[in-house]
């Protein structure tokens, strides 16, 4: 391949990989993972994914439905990799009030953090 070739050029983009942990609620349906804006990838309970994106400033949360977690900033620059961690808030003394927390606070449903 010739050089100057950009598919030959190794692929640098920053790359962000999400883990759902395994929880059961809401077990059997699918979290996206939205940048932007944009849905990125879905994942399932307990799986992981991995996205590509541009270098740059970047805003990442998860949603289902109407519920999503707070936004997380990201600044990437090329060949950075970054692993999120996401989930449902409902576990521990929560649980009780988990169908009052997503009437009241459906941007607090879920979450997702750095790790």
């Amino acid at each position: 391949m010739d050089e100057t070739d950009p598919a030959a050029a190794p692929d640098d983009r920053p790359t962000i990989t999400i883990r759902r942990i395994r929880q059961i609620p809401d077990n059997l349906r699918v979290y996206r993972l939205r940048i932007d804006g944009d849905v990125a990838c879905t994942i399932r309970s307990g799986e992981k994914a991995t996205v590509k994106v541009p270098p740059g400033r970047h805003e990442a949360w998860l949603s289902i439905d109407w519920f999503r977690s707070p936004k997380i900033a990201l600044e990437l620059a090329p060949g950075d990799e970054v692993t999120l961690e996401g989930g449902n808030q409902v576990r521990g003394w929560r649980a009780p009030f988990a169908l009052l927390s997503m009437v009241v606070a459906p941007s607090r449903y879920l979450f997702l953090r750095r790790v």
